[in-house]
């Protein structure tokens, strides 16, 4: 089913349309057997990728949703069924803004009397251990947004991806002597870690198993994965990519 401009059909909002997280849930809409209308939203909707959305029926919005730009946010949520958003901490690297940017969106989701919000979450880092990981702002800011969209009295799910497939190829580091290629990390060899193909599979587990749920999974958190591996079978699987 290709996406629709019947008034008939759902409206979703997608934040980060052009990017890897909203791209997904854009192509899981596509896909999808049921019609739905989208407006999608980026930074720049003068860019190709903005422009090949849409050719595909998206209503591109060139909006940046920060809190100087309320009242334009506002407008553009409105009339919306479902909303999926995301914040990205590392355009600014700052978590009080970041939170802010966050708090905005569920508001205006609200004030447009959506269905359901769909939110890319994380866990707080330092109440799953305890107190003892304090630093880890890029997580912190995105569960206390968390925390504020299921106080909202929106019908809110959390979603949660695994680590990318793609950041994979990024970390590996090559050696100066041997040439050889290595993983560096903090996690144990052998700790199973769950993957995500962002790409095809992120935007599945927001269709399907939010916005199509028979009833929406208000307080849900849905952790989205394509598989658990740990550090030493995703080097092994490089190495053998790499050696084909």
């Amino acid at each position: 089913m290709t996406i629709t401009q019947s008034q008939s059909a759902p409206l979703v909002l997608v934040v980060g349309a052009t990017g890897q997280q909203g791209g997904s849930v854009v192509k899981a809409l596509s896909d999808s057997k049921k019609p739905y209308r989208v407006r999608g939203f980026t930074r720049d909707n003068t860019k190709p990728v903005a422009k090949a959305l849409e050719k595909q029926g998206v209503e591109v919005t060139g909006l940046n949703l920060v809190v100087e730009n309320k009242d334009e946010i506002y407008k553009a949520f409105a009339g919306a069924d479902y909303a999926f958003l995301v914040t990205n901490f590392w355009e600014h690297v700052n978590g009080e803004k970041e939170i802010a940017e966050g708090k905005l969106m569920i508001d205006a989701a609200k004030a447009a009397g959506v269905k359901g919000i769909v939110w890319s979450g994380l866990e707080s880092p330092k109440k799953a251990s305890g107190g003892k990981y304090t630093q880890v702002p890029h997580f912190e800011g995105k569960a206390v947004i968390t925390e504020y969209g299921r106080a909202s009295g929106v019908p809110f799910v959390e979603v949660q991806a695994g680590l990318y497939y793609s950041n994979y190829l990024i970390q590996v580091v090559k050696d100066a002597a041997d040439g050889s290629y290595s993983y560096r990390n903090v996690v144990a060899p052998d700790v199973p870690l769950p993957l995500i193909d962002m790409e095809n599979d992120f935007g599945a587990y927001v269709v399907v198993q939010a916005i199509e749920a028979p009833v929406f999974p208000d307080g849900n958190s849905i952790y989205a994965a394509t598989e658990e591996l740990s550090w030493s079978e995703v080097a092994r699987q490089v190495s053998e990519g790499m050696h084909a």
